[in-house]
């Protein structure tokens, strides 16, 4: 059972070397406006909001808010106060910090992780909170040394992740990144307005300046995702599906040529947490004039509004038979670097990439910037933060290709996963994921570099072990050589520890990506084929194909023998232990204002499917032994001649929901398809009804 929320500081913060803050008052006994702060297992009681709401302010409060797009850090002020808010997921908490004397004033407890803070005008604060699937609304206190004080929870969607703000502050927009839906929500008592389906795992989300749409940035897939918003209708909210990459072929580099500033079009992206919008500006141009001119001559020129998605270009390769097998993961014959920094620059009117952005093969796996992981737009910057090498990029937001128009970078903690611009000091605070610190980045020089740490407060019993803790550093780590030689991290195909919704090609075929989180622990033996008994046997196995080194490197250096084997075994760890996302209370159906299906038709479809599931009609269950893995290989017929078996070992079927395409090659972009293809060999349901096929569906989506 999760523990309810607590608010306040207790005798487990502040330990170490964190700063010395303030003791909060007792939690204050259960009323009306807390009795909605709940833990999952009481989510049914939780009511929607309405007008009398304990989400709605209770006092009068103006405060400046300077971005109206939620993320892990946020800065807030009035003429008095100035605050900046900061997630904290591992220990399940919101850190307040004096943004002027950068000083920690208290710590709020969560019953959940954190995803992104957005603070309002009118003192509350929204913190979605990705695995309890609630949107917690509190107020910020009178006292400076208060905790934040709870108002009410809101069920969202499965996973709720992004948040944002109209210009005029009357409505929230809200990604839930399992469910792959945005709900927008009345900001004055939260009540749910409209909801609309989206692509794959949406992300970051921000509300245009004209109040006209949302967009959406998504983890995988390489879109982005416009929103219109029109509350005058009882029509579905219509979404707008962009690639960013234009449809002319892109041009090629010279297979003769050498220069290592060759650049491609990626084939698709991935990795898109983070969004932004720039604002338009008007730049003077020089115009060519005589050589007798005594003085140069410009005209200006109107730069307008764009939105800028931070992601990273991939090459997953194309699979040709008549090519042969490659030796590794990805690439084509040109272009051997497989994920690349990359900026989707779009025209939001046009609904299309403004030209055409290419990547530059000349980033060194140890430079390149394909984590992002947060991004802002300031004063005709974009400032974007780095996971992999811990490091704040600032570009030109005006430029056609961000990427190439770096102005400066400043080396972070670990795991930065969040940024606030803080105008009035001039510097950026970048909050980090891996390590409780704010690291603060001086923009009043003209250089980057190192910046200041500031530690914040933290529990005396950490809440992940040092050895978790140094796994998932490692799966987050480019440019290990261990692990590849193109510098590609773990987290690169497995971004959230899930899949890529790729196909690549491999030494052994297509193959597409399989999502770990949830799924390793007990899930051997393990890759296609079933080769490896254990986790590492298939670690290892992988790592070598990527071109690394290995974590059993010989050599007679005990003290690297036993950093390898060490850093293997939390590595190890922490991919068996990789959260997985969780349903339990999640809002389906009308709940959310989804006109097609109600929750109770949901529900009758979803039993519906597992009645099919468990049939001997269907024979799932035989090979799927409870939504899992009966652990042996069969040929279903899906083999080409050149697989080196046409037995494939079982794969378990947890949270298959998300995980798209499917079979071993990718071959069904959607779990329907998968099952009504009348050539499969694979079970019988193909036999079935379209409406039990779909049922069938419905309760895979949900395993």
């Amino acid at each position: 059972m999760r523990p309810h929320v607590l608010v306040g500081l207790v005798a487990c913060f502040g330990c170490g070397g964190a700063p010395s803050i303030a003791t909060a008052p007792p939690a204050p006994e259960k009323t009306a406006s807390t009795r909605n702060v709940e833990s999952k297992k009481n989510s049914s009681a939780l009511p929607q909001a309405s007008p009398s709401s304990p989400c709605a302010p209770q006092r009068a409060a103006a405060w400046s808010v300077p971005s109206r797009v939620g993320s892990a850090i946020a800065l807030t002020e009035t003429a008095s106060r100035r605050l900046v808010f900061v997630a904290d997921p591992d220990a399940r908490a919101v850190h307040a910090i004096d943004a002027d004397a950068l000083t920690e004033m208290a710590v709020t407890l969560l019953d959940g992780e954190p995803a992104q803070i957005l603070p309002l005008a009118d003192g509350r604060v929204l913190i979605s909170m990705r695995d309890t699937n609630r949107l917690a609304v509190f107020e910020i206190p009178e006292a400076n040394a208060a905790p934040l004080e709870p108002r009410c929870a809101i069920p969202t969607p499965a996973e709720p992740w992004g948040i944002a703000a109209s210009p005029d502050g009357s409505t929230i927009a809200l990604t839930a990144a399992w469910d792959h839906r945005l709900t927008l929500f009345k900001s004055a008592d939260l009540t749910p307005i409209k909801s609309a389906d989206l692509p794959a795992e949406p992300r970051g989300v921000l509300i245009s300046a004209d109040g006209r749409a949302a967009w959406v940035n998504h983890m995988i897939g390489g879109r982005v995702s416009k929103i219109r918003l029109d509350f005058d209708s009882d029509a579905p909210l219509r979404v707008t599906t962009i690639n960013p990459r234009p449809d002319e072929p892109a041009p090629k580099p010279d297979p003769k040529s050498k220069s290592k500033n060759a650049r491609v079009e990626p084939a698709t992206a991935v990795h898109g947490f983070a969004i932004a919008e720039s604002a338009p500006v008007s730049v003077s141009v020089p115009v060519p004039v005589p050589a007798s001119a005594s003085v140069p001559v410009s005209v200006p020129v109107s730069v307008p509004a764009r939105i800028l998605a931070p992601m990273a270009g991939v090459h997953p390769g194309q699979f040709e038979i008549f090519m042969g097998l490659p030796k590794s993961y990805g690439g084509t014959r040109n272009f051997s670097i497989i994920h690349t920094p990359y900026v989707a620059v779009l025209d939001p009117t046009r609904e299309r990439p403004i030209a055409r952005t290419l990547e530059a093969s000349s980033f060194s796996p140890s430079h390149a910037c394909s984590l992002p992981r947060a991004a802002i737009a300031f004063d005709n910057q974009l400032f974007v933060a780095c996971m992999g090498i811990d490091q704040l990029l600032q570009l030109d937001a005006r430029a056609i290709d961000p990427v190439v128009a770096e102005q400066r970078r400043f080396q972070v903690a670990p795991g930065p996963a969040g940024i606030a611009v803080d105008a009035r000091n001039k510097r950026a605070l970048v909050a980090s994921q891996f390590e409780p610190v704010i690291s603060v980045a001086d923009l009043s020089s003209e250089y980057g570099g190192a910046t200041l740490r500031l530690e914040l407060a933290r529990p005396a019993t950490p809440p992940l072990s040092a050895e978790l803790a140094r796994g998932r550093a490692l799966f987050h780590a480019t440019g290990d050589e261990r692990i590849s030689q193109d510098g590609r991290a773990c987290v690169s195909c497995h971004p959230d520890g899930r899949a890529d919704g790729l196909t690549w090609i491999t030494p052994d075929g297509p193959r597409q990506t399989i999502s770990l989180a949830g799924r390793s622990k007990k899930s051997g033996p393990f890759g296609w084929f079933g080769d490896h008994k254990t986790l590492g046997s298939h670690l290892g196995f992988t790592v070598k194909r990527l071109g690394g080194t290995g974590f059993e490197v010989e050599t007679k250096d005990k003290a690297v023998l036993a950093k390898n084997k060490a850093d293997l075994a939390a590595l190890i760890a922490w991919i068996e232990v990789m959260p997985a996302p969780d349903r339990e209370g999640a809002l389906i159906g009308d709940e959310i204002g989804d006109r097609n299906q109600t929750k109770s038709q949901i529900q009758a479809l979803r039993e519906r499917g597992r009645d099919l599931f468990y049939s001997e009609e269907t024979g799932c269950s035989t090979c799927h032994i409870g939504g899992d893995t009966d652990r042996k290989r069969h040929n279903v017929g899906s083999g080409q001649v050149i697989e080196k078996s046409l037995a494939f070992d079982t794969p378990s079927l947890r949270f298959i929901g998300g995980t798209a395409p499917y079979f071993h090659d990718g071959r069904y972009p959607t779990l329907f398809e998968m099952l009504s293809d009348p050539q499969s060999k694979m079970g019988r349901s193909a036999r079935l009804p379209e409406q039990d096929r779909r049922a069938l569906a419905a309760f895979l989506e949900v395993l």
